[in-house]
């Protein structure tokens, strides 16, 4: 079996539309994203990782991990084409 992997920072700046236009180009199994975010002003406000997994067809998993000032959070998602049968995060603390 052959799984296409997408793994890519898409920078919180980044339009999502042009996001969802390059995955349709690559056309991967499973991505990773970085600075996905929620209530961004550069995207409308919009949920980027709902959006994506919507749009695309994907199950998905966000996990944020910054909050900023304007209310908005970035964080890291996983996106499937194949059911995400457990959602779970572990925080790795500084030594």
């Amino acid at each position: 079996m052959k799984i296409r992997f997408l793994q890519w920072n898409i920078l919180y700046t980044e339009k999502i539309e042009n996001v969802m236009k390059f995955v349709r180009k690559v056309n991967p199994d499973i991505m990773c994203i970085q600075e996905a975010t929620v209530n961004g002003k550069w995207n409308s406000y919009t949920d980027t990782a709902k959006w994506l997994s919507r749009k695309l067809e994907y199950y998905y998993f966000f996990l944020p991990t910054s909050k900023f000032p304007e209310g908005n959070l970035t964080g890291n998602a996983i996106l499937s084409r194949y059911p995400i049968q457990i959602k779970k995060h572990i925080k790795i603390k500084k030594r």
